[in-house]
């Protein structure tokens, strides 16, 4: 059954890490909606923060928003998909300098 991560942010820097999971999933789609383009070049990353512990940890994905005046973000299939197993969670942060509202979801089967 599949499930999803709710983050929003109305202009407050986002650091948001999941509760760790309880049994095995798939990160299967990753999916961001800014107010507004951003002008400051902050990094949005998405990171794997693994059950084993920090030294197994990943940056699943980053983008400079700015770079590209990127206002939606819509990630899935080869990029995502990944095995994620008990006791691991996914770390969302961007600075957001800016102050956009923000809302983020991560998808899971």
């Amino acid at each position: 059954m599949a499930f999803r991560h709710i983050i929003k942010s109305e202009g407050a820097a986002i650091d948001d890490t999941m509760p760790a999971l309880t049994t095995p999933r798939r990160l299967v789609a990753f999916t961001l909606h800014a107010s507004a383009a951003p002008t400051t070049a902050d990094v949005l990353y998405v990171r794997l923060k693994n059950g084993l512990g920090e030294e197994y940890d990943v940056i699943l994905y980053s983008l400079t928003l700015s770079t590209t005046g990127t206002t939606d973000i819509v990630r899935c299939g080869d990029l995502f998909g990944v095995p994620l197993f008990e006791g691991d969670a996914i770390q969302v942060e961007y600075a957001n300098t800016d102050a956009n509202t923000i809302g983020i979801q991560l998808i899971f089967e």
